[in-house]
């Protein structure tokens, strides 16, 4: 019965871990095109110093998402490495 409620619990961290990815990589992108795109038009001159305000605090705020998204999904991977344990020492007891 325990064993059953481990493996479904790990198939539900396998589909977070799949989900979370997928947020990390996105939110990631999104982060470093506007860092870049901002960047590029600092440098030429086609940001003034209002709207630089406003573009800092957009880029902070997904940049914030961004590492939040990165430490959901390195949470689910260690709950996926404890759980694989858990199952390797019950399935350890078992044979015993």
């Amino acid at each position: 019965m325990a064993t059953k409620k481990l493996n479904n619990y790990l198939a539900l961290l396998t589909i977070r871990q799949a989900a979370g990815r997928r947020d990390t990589i996105l939110t990631g992108g999104v982060f470093a095109v506007l860092l870049i795109a901002t960047l590029t038009f600092g440098l030429l001159d086609r940001i003034n110093a209002r709207s630089m305000y406003l573009v800092t605090t957009c880029i902070v705020t997904v940049g914030l998402a961004y590492l939040t998204a990165w430490v959901k999904f390195q949470i689910i991977n260690s709950s996926i490495e404890l759980f694989d344990l858990l199952q390797e020492l019950k399935e350890g007891q078992d044979g015993d």
